[in-house]
Order: C-alpha cells, then sequence, then structure tokens
C-alpha cells in the first residue's frame, strides 16, 4: 500500500511537472497518446489548481495514513486507518474514472501516465478494501 502510494506521487509529480512545461512528455507519442495534451487542456485544473496536484495531494494523505495506521495502531487515524484507505481511495477511483472519460470522450488522446495513476489508485482500493473485511 506504501509502495503505491509513493508510485502515485511520483507520476502525479511527473505530470505536475508536464503541467508546467518542465520538459516534455516522454509519451507524446502521436496524436492519440499525449501527454502534452491533456496535461495542457482545460481539464487539466481545477479552479486554477493542476489536477495533478490534487492527485499528488490525495496520493500523500493515502501514504500518511497508511503509514500511521500501519506504524502507529493506537492512534485515532490509526484505529480507523482501513475505513480512511477504502474512502481516501474511492474518492480518487471516482476522480480518476472522470478524468479518464474527459481524456477517451472529450480530449480524445490518452496519456499513459494518467491510466497508470489511475491504476495505482484501483490498486488501492483494491487492498483497502480487503484491509477493511
Amino acid at each position: 500500500m506504501l509502495l503505491l502510494a509513493l508510485a502515485g506521487v511520483a507520476l502525479s509529480g511527473y505530470l505536475l511537472a508536464n503541467h508546467y512545461g518542465i520538459g516534455s512528455g516522454i509519451c507524446s507519442i502521436n496524436p492519440t497518446i499525449d501527454c502534452d495534451k491533456v496535461n495542457t487542456s482545460p481539464y487539466s485544473e481545477i479552479l486554477g489548481i493542476p489536477v495533478a496536484l490534487i492527485g499528488m495531494l490525495g496520493f500523500v494523505a493515502i501514504f500518511v495514513v497508511g503509514y500511521l495506521g500501519r506504524f502507529y495502531p493506537d492512534t485515532w487515524v490509526g484505529e480507523r486507518y482501513g475505513l480512511l484507505l477504502v474512502l481516501l481511495a474511492l474518492v480518487g477511483a471516482v476522480f480518476a474514472t472522470y478524468l479518464t472519460y474527459i481524456e477517451l470522450f472529450v480530449i480524445l488522446a490518452i496519456c499513459p501516465f494518467c491510466v497508470a495513476s489511475f491504476g495505482v489508485d484501483l490498486g488501492i482500493l483494491a487492498l483497502a478494501a480487503v484491509w477493511l473485511r
């Protein structure tokens, strides 16, 4: 879980750098597979905040909750970490589903790093759901 959260932070960090034009997207291969097109579209921000930053903060929150739950189980977060992880991962998965829809049907381009981030989110959700049982 913690490693998946760190992978999500790394992916989101790359996407955030790409959003701000720090280097060209290594996955801008053609008009259909194009990180630059996705990360500079009007849908790449919500109220001026890059969605990559929102994702990064979500993955950081998942890491912190997972860490506290694992290493400090007697804290308030530690006692409820399974439920908190499911809620955070569920919100992230719903948000990522919406963004993937926008990629496929509005922007008409796919960002492989965004899809990988979605996969990390689903992996975290699956693990959190198993732990909650």
